[in-house]
């Protein structure tokens, strides 16, 4: 009642009209119910989340949601993998994790940041497991080879429909043949016989009619053997020379040298071999030239044994788990049956001789650190796999 009798004392005053006065008292009811005056609060970013997508073997994606605040502030993001700083004053939300190691365990933590303080969202994931991969063929730019394996993951065949090797075994697993063709007039042939389970001979055929003919006799200890070179024509043997070799071994049976004795001459070949991580890495031959053999630290493309090369295969010989080999090494090194069963854990990415690069090797490589193109000089094969 006393505003009212307040407003009646103004309008005498002033002389309002009643329209005005309404207008008077409609502005002081207002400010008479105005509440206290709202703030707006700072405070740090708040709750989001964060996952782990496009998993690899070594790399993977992290995604979070935006983090929000009840202020203008802008915020950033830091992320640590494994307590490890990698990123900081991030304005997006996703992140490329890569050159991770495969099969291993991860923690990820994303901070957001602003200038009132920060929240953490943590996550974790695996790397996939590298996958153990059986190489199923070489493509060249007009040609390709195929290998095929049977269930114990042996090779059973490789090559062409017109010229391929085909490989067969006993019941203990053991290789029996080896056996090439159709190779125009010529065809492979290598038989193994074993005396129970001891390798006892290995008789290698090449030819048709007439053919080449050398077989290997070995001791029981199985480091040594007699070869014979012999050439058969219309069913008459001419022999052509005769050898005792023996081998010595290191510790993870690798042969380290080869001793050959030439019964007819007297003339004595020797071969040294080095050997570091699982890989064949120096060879000096009789002339004593030295090779050396650099890798890569992937897994080797080559998954079966050499056995004894197909000859007529000049680009892939297969002779001790290696390729493109100087053509006269390679003709020596396979009629070695030491290195039948070589491999190699890695890849060539250089051959020297006597210090002199012969031939280097580039690589490209699938996400299981297998190659899946070899490029050298002028060839360029493409590889694919099958997994066991």
């Amino acid at each position: 009642m006393a505003i009212i009798k307040d407003l009646n004392m103004i309008q005498k005053a002033f002389n309002l009209s009643p329209s005005i006065l309404i207008l008077i008292l409609i502005f002081i009811y207002g400010c008479s119910n105005e509440g206290p005056t709202s703030t707006i609060e700072n405070s740090p970013p708040g709750v989001f989340d964060v996952y782990i997508d496009y998993i690899t073997q070594n790399s993977a994606t992290i995604f979070w949601t935006e983090a929000s605040a009840n202020n203008p502030s802008e915020i950033f993001y830091t992320i640590y993998l494994n307590d490890l700083l990698i990123a900081e004053n991030l304005d997006v939300f996703t992140f490329e994790l890569e050159n991770l190691n495969p099969g291993k365990f991860y923690n990820v933590k994303v901070i957001a940041i602003n200038e009132f303080g920060e929240n953490e969202s943590l996550s974790s994931f695996s790397t996939l497991e590298l996958q153990d991969l059986l190489i199923s063929e070489y493509k060249f730019s007009n040609s390709s080879i195929n290998v095929d394996y049977d269930e114990n993951n042996k090779i059973i065949q490789k090559g062409s429909p017109f010229n391929y090797t085909n490989y067969s075994y006993d019941q203990n697993k053991k290789i029996t043949t080896e056996f090439g063709g159709p190779q125009g007039p010529v065809f492979s042939s290598t038989q193994y016989t074993y005396q129970n389970t001891n390798l006892s001979t290995i008789l290698l055929r090449e030819g048709n009619e007439e053919f080449w003919e050398i077989e290997f006799s070995f001791s029981s200890d199985q480091t040594s053997y007699t070869k014979t070179v012999s050439y058969v024509l219309n069913g008459m043997i001419t022999q052509l020379g005769q050898y005792e070799i023996s081998g010595n071994f290191n510790n993870e049976g690798q042969l380290i040298s080869l001793e050959s004795l030439n019964l007819n001459t007297l003339e004595v070949e020797v071969f040294n071999f080095e050997y570091l991580n699982g890989n064949l890495i120096k060879i000096i031959d009789p002339n004593s030239d030295v090779w050396e053999i650099l890798y890569d630290n992937k897994k080797t493309f080559h998954t079966y044994r050499s056995g004894c090369s197909d000859s007529y295969w000049r680009a892939l010989f297969d002779v001790a788990g290696l390729i493109f080999l100087d053509e006269d090494l390679a003709s020596a090194l396979r009629h070695i049956p030491f290195l039948f069963d070589s491999n190699n854990s890695n890849n060539p990415i250089e051959y020297k001789k006597n210090g002199t690069t012969y031939r280097s090797f580039n690589y490209d490589y699938n996400d299981s650190n297998y190659p899946i193109k070899i490029i050298t000089e002028n060839n360029e094969i493409l590889l694919s796999y099958i997994e066991i």
